[in-house]
């Protein structure tokens, strides 16, 4: 008789366990020596994927994927199918040495992996022949992982939005579908060419197929969907303007405050010709420049060149092509129409009505090209959650550009005029209900501050009633400016600088400081040989009858709108302004920090409880190190590395590792470092004070991933800045607090000296054990984005799976040490006390937690005390005390309060300590005289 088999092939005999063991130990170690000689060749711990200039990361990528899929075999019997799951089980780990997760997520790495490649190999596995041959088919194999891929892709933009960035995710999401269609692919052709029947190489199953595909375009569409939408804002509308005050928040006295003299008004140092005289020349300038030149000068052959570009333009039909990702170029249109608007008015023969018609007829084709929505409205209006109407929201540069050709296009196209009419009712703010671009870039306030000047000119007529938020929209740039050193960058990286919007300042409020801080910036450009942009919307007000005031700011907690511009939201924290020490006008012996509160707006980056620059003399000592580069393989208005792209690695702030399937996804794809991005999106501001010679600011993340951070700030008079930073986090979640310095050169271990000025400045970076502090150069592949804040090395204070305390100080004194001590209690720190040594002597600085604490002969229960003796006199500042003991080695002859005799009661001394007891909680300071 046949046998039932006949003219079948054999059936595949299982694969034994112990190949399947061997292979796994052998791809892990290859795996993992591997990673360990990249990270070793790189001297660095942090790891950013190739796309983001790390060439030495790619390779390693490269090969350790190579690694895992040399041992994919395709399996036939459960515990060939197990084997498989763990050679992709190893595969992921090796991807995931090269990004050490840490023990805990590594261990559910390889869970995840390991349940995920099962799942595969099960159901790509089909019901063969009567012989037991397996029957896989390629398609449904594949399209099988492209369905897991696309749910995997959507769970993580559900556990890590809003994403990260826009098209990083989706790369990610394309990276990880690469690899599992590679395993999987491979896995099933080998199958299907080396074991299956020929019979069952022809079972291709096109309805399952396209049952499937569909499925897997559906999950993956979803996906994009809510990445895109998670994009966007919920926030309630902007508090009336009658609570803006409520936006500059000087810290909350108690004890004298550093002397703020008046300043005379004084003669200009430059005028109008200075002005002009950096303008390109006629024959090379843009639109925008020769019509500032002619308003400047009254140049009659600059007016006349304009006229003829401006009539070239029409005839080229600029303005006119469809958009690419972005509609800024709408900016160009208001500067166009803008200068016309102007010229026109003051040379009524510039342009005869032959002309006039033809730039009449262009305006108004392009108001109509402006209100005709592209791909990019339809795109936008997932996450800004509004219907598309053509003009880009972002800045309000479509409202600046309708608002100037409400006075250009056609009177007789009525429905024109009242679709740009109605669209400036509903959808302009600008000054009329806000004081701030939510974009989180000093730049991009100057951008809108010209879009609201042309809102505000051409349909309000610049009546006062219509703009109350103009005055505090230039408090916002005047509040963060340093007056000494270099200009101030964030966000968007480069020398952007603030000229239009304190043009606006200076000559529409007529406001003497921001006519002396643009004489600074506009004096500094000019001294570095740089020329004024092509895009000048409001330079041409100046007037040298403004006199420049010198401007001495003092320290503030900014709150700014959430949401978008042209949708503002609540009042947040948005940023900290410290300055200390500066005695000279200009600031150059003083302390200036700021600090980024936020992680909002649609042009954000991840800055939430960061140090963005701190300076002393006017040098930046600690800076972000923010790289040029560009990514062209995403669209053009998203190319730039700015925004949600820059890796928080580049930030100096708290660091928590990833995991989970956030951790795996990054793994697999190199996208950004090992580090999370989805900061909170703000830090709460817990202490806002100022207590006898310093002034602390508090601040915040109450939970990111199970993690609490707290950082504290301390401006003292003399100049040293102090930063205390105190992290609790569960077991196995790996956290850092992360520093990048520019100017310091490392005297002895964490002691730094400057090393680019002849001052005495110093820095000093301490943790408390079992933290340890590591120092690296910086080397990066791209170039700085801006070579004026470029740092040189990064300073890590990390422990593995657990909270720390840190501090670092930057000094004018000569400091001799840093030291941090923790008080344990309960679950976590008390308190931590940092310990700086100088050439005057040591200060002690306590950073409560809520409860009391006590270092040796010093206890208390303040949030923040400062502790100094010099020369037998004792001096303590704090913040929220009510009971305080201090070492005081003899009886005080007398006790002050607040710089008055303290009242009886209030304090006594015995046995070599100084008991001060407070009625209720209070700021102040107590002075000890021998």
């Amino acid at each position: 008789m046949a046998s039932p088999n006949a003219g079948s092939s054999p059936a595949a005999a299982p694969a034994a366990p112990w190949r399947w063991i061997a292979g796994s130990a052998a791809g892990a170690a290859l795996g993992w020596a591997a990673a360990s000689l990249v990270a070793a060749r790189m001297g660095t711990w942090f790891h950013v994927g190739a796309w983001q200039g790390d060439p030495w990361q790619g390779a390693a990528y490269a090969l350790l994927l190579l690694a895992a899929l040399s041992l994919v075999r395709a399996p036939v019997r459960w515990p060939a199918r197990l084997g498989f799951a763990a050679a992709c089980a190893v595969g992921g780990l090796a991807l995931a040495a090269a990004t050490p997760l840490g023990a805990a997520s590594g261990v559910a790495l390889l869970v995840l992996s390991a349940a995920g490649a099962a799942l595969v190999a099960a159901l790509a596995s089909r019901a063969g022949t009567g012989d037991g041959a397996a029957a896989w088919s390629v398609v449904d194999g594949v399209l099988v992982a492209a369905v897991m891929t696309a749910a995997v892709g959507v769970l993580w933009m559900i556990v890590s939005a809003p994403a990260y960035a826009e098209s990083f995710a989706i790369l990610a999401w394309a990276v990880v579908a690469l690899f599992h269609l590679a395993v999987v692919g491979l896995a099933v052709i080998g199958a299907r060419l080396g074991r299956a029947a020929p019979a069952a190489r022809r079972r291709l199953r096109p309805l399952s197929a396209l049952a499937l595909l569909l499925a897997s375009l559906v999950a993956s569409a979803g996906g994009v969907f809510y990445m895109i939408w998670a994009e966007g804002d919920r926030a309630s509308p902007l508090e009336p303007p009658r609570f803006w005050d409520t936006a500059f928040t000087a810290p909350r006295p108690a004890g004298a405050a550093p002397e703020m003299r008046a300043e005379a008004a004084r003669e200009p140092s430059l005028t109008r010709a200075d002005v002009v005289a950096m303008l390109q020349p006629v024959g090379e300038a843009s639109l925008a420049q020769l019509g500032t030149r002619y308003l400047l000068t009254g140049e009659r052959a600059a007016a006349e060149k304009f006229h003829r570009d401006l009539m070239a333009a029409a005839a080229a039909g600029e303005f006119l092509a469809a958009e690419g990702s972005v509609k800024f170029g709408q900016r160009d249109v208001m500067a166009a129409a803008m200068f016309y608007v102007e010229l026109r008015q003051r040379l009524p023969d510039l342009f005869p009505p032959a002309d006039q018609a033809v730039l009449q007829a262009w305006f108004t084709e392009i108001a109509h090209h402006i209100f005709t929505p592209g791909w990019v409205d339809y795109l936008y209006a997932v996450p800004f959650r509004v219907m598309p109407y053509g003009p880009y929201l972002n800045q309000e540069v479509g409202a600046g550009a309708v608002a100037v050709l409400t006075r250009v296009v056609d009177p007789a196209d009525k429905a024109l005029h009242d679709t740009m009419d109605a669209f400036l009712t509903t959808r302009a703010v600008g000054w009329r209900r806000n004081f701030r671009n939510q974009d989180d870039s000093f730049h991009y306030q100057n951008v809108w501050m010209a879009s609201a000047f042309a809102l505000a000119k051409y349909v309000d007529g610049l009546d006062p009633a219509k703009m109350p938020g103009l005055r505090p929209a230039v408090e916002w740039i005047k509040r963060q400016t340093p007056v000494a050193g270099p200009y101030l960058s964030y966000g968007l990286p480069g020398g952007h600088g603030s000229i239009d919007a304190l043009a606006l300042g200076a000559f529409l409020l007529r406001d003497g400081e921001a006519r002396w801080l643009l004489e600074r910036e506009l004096t500094a450009m000019r001294d570095r040989g740089g020329k004024l942009s092509e895009t000048l919307p409001t330079l041409w007000l100046w007037d040298d009858s403004v006199k420049p005031v010198p401007y001495r700011p003092g320290d503030v907690l900014i709150r700014a709108a959430s949401g978008y511009t042209f949708r503002p939201g609540r009042l947040i924290p948005d940023k900290v302004v410290m300055r200390s020490g500066g005695q000279d006008v200009d600031g150059t012996d003083g302390t200036y920090a700021l600090f980024g509160l936020r992680n909002s707006g649609w042009h954000r980056y991840p800055a939430t409880g960061t140090v963005i620059r701190l300076d002393h003399g006017g040098r930046a000592y600690v800076a972000e190190d923010i790289i040029s580069l560009k990514h062209h393989w995403v669209p053009k208005g998203r190319s730039s590395h700015r925004d949600k792209k820059v890796d928080r690695v580049r930030l100096n702030g708290l660091l928590v590792a990833r995991g989970g399937l956030d951790g795996l996804v990054g793994a697999i794809s190199g996208v950004y470092s090992r580090w999370r991005q989805d900061s909170p999106e703000y830090a709460q501001p817990t202490a806002w004070a100022r207590a006898g010679a310093m002034t602390v600011a508090r601040f915040a993340i109450a939970d990111w991933a199970g993690v609490a951070h707290d950082r504290t700030a301390v401006a003292v008079d003399d100049g040293t800045m102090v930063v205390a930073d105190l992290v609790s986090a569960p077991p196995g979640r790996d956290t850092a607090v992360l520093w990048h310095l520019r100017c310091l050169e490392q005297a002895e271990p964490g002691l730094f000296r400057d090393s680019c000025a002849t001052g005495g400045v110093t820095a000093a970076v301490a943790a408390a054990k079992p933290a340890r502090v590591d120092l690296a150069p910086i080397r990066n592949l791209r170039p700085p984005a801006d070579a004026a804040f470029a740092p040189d090395q990064q300073v890590r204070v990390s422990v593995p799976g657990g909270g720390h305390a840190s501090a670092l100080a930057l000094s004018p004194r000569a400091l001799g040490g840093l030291a941090v001590e923790t008080e344990a209690a309960g679950d976590g720190e008390a308190a931590a006390l940092v310990r700086l040594r100088d050439d005057g002597g040591e200060t002690r600085l306590v950073i409560g937690r809520g409860g009391r604490w006590q270092f040796g002969d010093l206890s208390g229960d303040a949030g923040v005390l400062r502790l100094r003796r010099a020369g037998g006199r004792l001096q303590a500042d704090f913040l929220a005390a009510r009971d305080l003991r201090l070492p005081l080695p003899a009886a005080p002859r007398q006790v002050l309060l607040n710089g008055a005799a303290a009242p009886a009661g209030t304090w006594s001394w015995s046995g070599g300590v100084l008991a001060v007891t407070l009625a209720e909680a209070a700021d102040g300071t107590v002075t000890a005289l021998p």
